[in-house]
């Protein structure tokens, strides 16, 4: 199924780092996979191109490409210089059978996460 989305749909160009290609191609993978549309030639990565050629969408390879795409991010994460390290305890879960969790023990009382704010890649 071909399907052209709104502007207001289409992943934002922000970025040039590697980091940001691999989001944007992200976006592009996931706004097809999720919402049937397909990317422009233009649009579509180099490496997805292939996907373009196909009559259908397989849904079971786009699935398996955002996973090969996420994998690629995790090893061009920006630096992140967080607040919160010293804060954050890796213990036991209270949920049964859920193993280990990460918690946020401040070291101090004016230690507050705020909303929107990021406190660790995982």
């Amino acid at each position: 199924m071909t399907s052209k989305g709104s502007a207001e749909n289409r992943p934002s160009d922000g970025s040039s780092s590697t980091f940001g290609r691999r989001m944007r191609r992200l976006q592009y993978l996931a706004l097809w996979r999720e919402l049937a549309v397909r990317p422009t030639k233009e649009e579509c990565s180099e490496e997805d191109r292939d996907l373009l050629c196909r009559a259908d969408d397989d849904l079971e390879m786009l699935s398996n490409r955002c996973i090969e795409v996420r994998k690629l991010m995790n090893h061009t994460l920006p630096l992140h210089l967080g607040n919160y390290e010293d804060d954050l305890r890796s213990r036991a879960s209270q949920i049964p059978g859920a193993g280990l969790g990460l918690f946020f023990l401040p070291s101090s009382s004016t230690s507050v996460i705020r909303e929107g704010e990021t406190i660790c890649y995982i």
